[in-house]
């Protein structure tokens, strides 16, 4: 008994029958192409059985991207014929390619910034290249900044999706930058949130969470990073993503020379020590070249403690209590 041939024969009527579902049940192939060139799940969705077309994927298997004879898929449909933004959604998580775009040239993540923006975000985190798709809007970022007076994102929206990849130099239609838009919200923290993860490379973005970002942002934030390291709060592959961070080597430095001498002394005595957590940071490698304490920042860190060490000295001669030889050989090694 050939199914393939009846399931054929109920897909030329271009009508949809519980039989269609009983063939492919019986081992019928879901993606056979009827005389017009379209399969079961097409004509499903023509005539907006959405629960059937989501049986058909989900138990039956049916390719869910499957083109017709003219090389559109199921999902392309639904965009030309305003299907609802839960319908589109449901399509994507159950493996519809989102990489589609209707005669206006918009794709779902579009659709999903302009109606339901939490699903552009769970788009993202299942397809992340979708975060670069453009439309005649420009990119999802820009269409955000484009519909922002009718509706209105917050400063945290831009953010995340930054973070996620989007360019954070995007510009609107009248080249108004991402930086102006979220300095006139009145956020000082997020524009420093934006001008921060403007310095890493997309790839990286995403795993500098809101609470790395905030030990890089301002002065009180690097000193909490000397805190947090130096009473070991901060896990050895965040350690390393902060090192990396540009110059952020350099804004510890700079933290450490503006505290007493007597602080100093401390932090520079532990970022010297090999088991240390703030050695751990300043040894991560950012160039080309392994570090080592005759260069970069390593050799600042020995010359400023070496400067400490000879401030006291000279401190100590001015009232007669030059510290033994031997205590000072215990200091260096220390």
């Amino acid at each position: 008994m050939d199914l393939n041939t009846k399931l054929l024969d109920l897909l030329n009527k271009s009508i949809y029958t519980k039989d269609a579902f009983s063939l492919v049940e019986l081992g019928a192939d879901p993606n056979i192409l009827n005389a017009s060139g379209y399969s079961l799940l097409h004509l499903l969705i023509f005539n907006k059985h959405m629960t059937e077309a989501f049986q058909l994927v989900e138990h039956y298997k049916a390719n869910i991207n499957i083109k017709d004879k003219y090389g559109f898929t199921p999902l392309y449909y639904m965009l030309n014929e305003n299907y609802s933004i839960d319908s589109l959604f449901n399509m994507i998580k159950l493996g519809a390619n989102p990489n589609v775009r209707n005669k206006s040239g918009t794709a779902p993540i579009h659709l999903f910034i302009r109606s339901k923006f939490i699903y552009a975000l769970e788009l993202i985190k299942i397809h992340p290249e979708s975060i670069h798709y453009t439309s005649n809007e420009g990119t999802p970022i820009q269409l955000m900044m484009n519909l922002r007076h009718s509706q209105p994102f917050t400063a945290d929206n831009y953010i995340v999706m930054v973070r996620n990849g989007a360019d954070p130099d995007s510009v609107d239609r009248n080249n108004t930058s991402l930086l102006e838009i979220i300095l006139k919200m009145d956020k000082p923290e997020r524009s420093s949130e934006l001008v921060a993860l403007s310095k890493i490379s997309p790839r990286e973005r995403k795993l500098f969470t809101p609470d790395l970002i905030d030990y890089l942002i301002n002065k009180e934030g690097v000193l909490q990073l000397v805190n947090d390291l130096q009473q070991d709060k901060i896990c050895k592959q965040h350690i390393s993503l902060l090192a990396r961070y540009p110059h952020a080597k350099e804004m510890v430095i700079k933290c450490i020379k503006s505290l007493d001498v007597d602080a100093q002394e401390t932090i520079l005595r532990e970022c010297l020590s090999s088991n240390s957590s703030l050695n751990q940071f300043f040894s991560v490698q950012r160039g080309w070249f392994m570090t080592s304490t005759s260069r970069g920042t390593l050799a600042q860190l020995t010359k400023m403690q070496h400067e400490l060490i000879d401030n006291k000295i000279r401190e100590s001669k001015t009232i007669n209590d030059v510290p033994e030889d031997d205590e000072l050989i215990l200091y260096y090694k220390a």
